[in-house]
Order: structure tokens, then sequence, then C-alpha cells
């Protein structure tokens, strides 16, 4: 019974060009296609259907690649990776019992569904769809000109992917144990005495908060800036 059995680490593949085309894309095509169906009508079944098999391309995405090279430093990459499986077999899960297809409140002039489809695939929050009925957002602040809303994503993309480098190298100086090395480890030392215990590992939890959220915020950013510029969305 090896179908579901999560490898060892040092039986994990490294990514290069094979674990590309035979893992990672086939987990984001599956969640592609569960996209592609969620826009189009009476494909309920369909969907159904389809979320097995984009269940286990993640999970066998997940625990089979090795973005790290064995790099105790990069081990963060793996677990963002495999959050980010964990969040398209979620986000497909609540595609998938949808009764009446998703609708996109902004038309394209040049409508497509495949535009339409990327576009809900990467958008974090449903903006734009009905998906997101009932959600209250902030007014935009950001430019409203192409050009100038790109250039303030991208700088936006590289603040927070330099905050995030600063926090995460906090967090691995502050417990080396736990974050550097591949066996892991616990945020909790029992040789300091409680209160200096305590407070290391708070200080520790709200960091990594804080890495997480630089994070999406920059993998938001980045995405943002790639379909304004490259796939022509609206701003």
């Amino acid at each position: 019974n090896d179908f579901l059995r999560v490898p060892p680490t040092s039986a994990t593949l490294p990514f290069d060009m094979y674990t590309l085309f035979t893992y990672v894309l086939p987990a984001f095509l599956a969640y592609y296609i569960v996209a592609v169906l969620a826009i189009l009508p009476g494909t309920r079944m369909l969907r159904i259907t389809m979320w097995p098999l984009n269940v286990f391309l993640a999970f066998r995405a997940a625990v089979s690649v090795d973005f790290s090279d064995k790099n105790p430093q990069r081990m963060s990459i793996n677990f963002g990776f495999s959050f980010a499986m964990f969040c398209i077999v979620m986000r497909a899960l609540e595609w998938v019992f949808l009764r009446d297809p998703l609708k996109r409140r902004v038309k394209r002039t040049q409508a497509s569904i495949f535009i339409d489809e990327l576009d809900l695939a990467t958008n974090l929050r449903g903006v734009g769809w009905n998906w997101s009925e009932g959600l209250r957002f902030p007014p935009e602040t950001r430019p409203t000109s192409r050009l100038l809303f790109a250039v303030y994503v991208l700088l936006s993309a590289l603040y927070h992917s330099f905050i995030c480098g600063i926090l995460h190298i906090s967090i691995q100086t502050l417990a080396p144990e736990a974050f550097t090395t591949l066996r892991g480890g616990t945020i909790f030392d029992d040789t300091l005495p409680p209160l200096i215990r305590y407070t290391r590992s708070s200080i520790i939890f709200v960091l990594t908060a804080f890495v997480i959220y630089t994070d999406v915020q920059m993998k938001y950013d980045i995405a943002t800036f790639i379909g304004v510029t490259i796939f022509q969305q609206d701003p």
C-alpha cells in the first residue's frame, strides 16, 4: 500500500525539468481544469469527478518534490509549496459543489474563457466575481493607469520579498535547531527558564505569521504584475 505513502526526505526528487512536467504541472493543470469547469454550466458532476484526481496530484507533488536541494536553509520553500497545494485543493473543493457557474462581473472587451479562468484561479479573494458576493473590500488606493499600477505592484513585490527574507533569517537565528535542519525541531527550548522560553517561542510565532503574510502578498503582487502586463488584465 505505497499509493499514498509519504516518502522519507532522502527519497524525495529534486526540482528539475522532469519533476516540473511529471509532478508540479499536472497538479496545477488539474486545478486549472476544475476552475474552467466552475465557470461552465452543467459541469457539476464533472467537477465532483475531477476533485479526487486534484487531491491526488496535489498530494503527490507536495510529498515528492524537493525544492530545497537538501539545503536546510531553503526548507521553507518546500513548506510554502505544500501550503500552496493544500490551498488549491481546498479552493477546488469549494467550487466542486457550486450549483450555478461562477460569473465575472467585469467583462473583457475580448472575452476569453481561458483568460477568465486564469483570473479566477489566481484571484485570492474572488474580486470581480459573484464568488465573492457579500465580501466588503476597502477602496482601491493604487494607481488606475496600467503603467503606474504595474510599477506599483512590482515595487510592492520587491518590498514584501525583502521583508519576508529578513523575517525568515530572524526566525532561523532565533531557533536554528528547528529551522535549519532537515529533521526540524521544536521552538520550545527546555534549557531556558519558563519566562524566556515562552517569550522566545511567542516571538517566533508572531514572526512566522508575518512571514506568511509577506510571502502571500509578494506572490499576489507577482501574479498581479504578470496578469496586468502580459495577459492585459484590468488593473
